[in-house]
């Protein structure tokens, strides 16, 4: 598959900045039950206030899914990898992830309910130095989540999630 998106991210009102991504991916299904997804990454952001950190990048996604009870539940398991070069070195970095999550659709007389618990780990390994604090940065997060949702009609659901993280830098 091919994706590209655009986004532009204002704040105040104001445009902040610009980000650009194109994915692109293969996947296979395997005796209906596990599906594999490869997936290549190249992004481009730029800020309107500060050029610095504007930055080309690069990321690979590997994904595992595994299906079961007819396809009404799964697991699935992400690893990715990823690399921004920015104007200032203290800006570039590399990045590792994972994410873990269990799905399931439930029926319950004729409302259809997706429940979801899922987490993510991951770091961020930056290249320079903060000036303000002559160190090296480095980025760590944990979030896990549940997520409820139940389909009342085919234009109106109830959605619930609820999610902790910690985030260390």
């Amino acid at each position: 598959g091919v994706n590209a998106q655009s986004a532009e991210a204002q704040l105040d009102g104001d445009v902040f900045m610009h980000y650009r991504q194109t994915t692109l991916s293969a996947s296979h299904l395997f005796d209906n039950r596990f599906l594999i997804r490869l997936a290549s990454n190249d992004h481009r952001k730029t800020f309107e206030q500060d050029s610095a950190r504007a930055a080309d990048g690069r990321g690979v996604d590997a994904d595992v899914f595994v299906f079961y009870h007819d396809g009404q539940r799964y697991f699935t398991l992400n690893s990715n990898r990823a690399e921004d070069d920015a104007n200032d070195a203290s800006y570039s970095h590399q990045s590792r992830g994972y994410k873990l999550r269990w799905s399931a659709t439930l029926q319950t007389g004729s409302l259809t309910s997706v429940l979801q618990l899922g987490g993510r780990w991951g770091e961020r390994d930056y290249d320079g130095k903060l000036a303000d604090l002559n160190a090296a940065r480095k980025d760590r997060y944990r979030v896990y989540d549940a997520q409820w949702e139940t389909a009342f009609t085919a234009y109106f659901s109830l959605a619930l999630k609820v999610e902790r993280g910690n985030y260390q830098s």
